[in-house]
């Protein structure tokens, strides 16, 4: 029942004026609340209002894309299915980085934040 949209255009508005940049990511990446790419879901992290087809077409997140898209044209925006592949991917960057610290930012569901931890904590494959 959120707008989604709405919520990734106040963000950004919010971060160019608190770090006084217009760009302040170099990537975006949306997922779903899916924890691991093989077992799926943790049992409890698990939203009884998550609309499984939406799951299944990343509806949400392809649109969450296409709004980052459309605020900052400069930053690379990913859609991916899990958590565990989001997380995977934001280490990528970092270890392509050496030079600089990478930051994340995660925001989202209580569940999605949960999953991140519990992704962090698993082992590196």
């Amino acid at each position: 029942t959120r707008d989604a949209a709405a919520l990734a255009r106040a963000l950004h508005s919010t971060l160019v004026t608190a770090l006084g940049d217009e760009r302040p990511f170099t990537h975006a990446v949306f997922c779903t609340n899916t924890t691991f790419t093989e077992t799926g879901f943790k049992p409890d992290l698990v939203s009884v209002n998550t609309n499984a087809s939406d799951v299944e077409s990343l509806s949400v997140q392809k649109g969450l894309a296409e709004t980052w898209a459309k605020i900052d044209q400069e930053t690379e925006v990913k859609v991916m299915r899990t958590i565990e592949e989001a997380v995977a991917f934001a280490r990528k960057v970092g270890d392509a980085n050496d030079e600089e610290e990478v930051l994340v930012l995660i925001t989202g569901s209580l569940h999605l934040v949960g999953g991140v931890l519990e992704v962090l904590e698993s082992p590196v494959p």
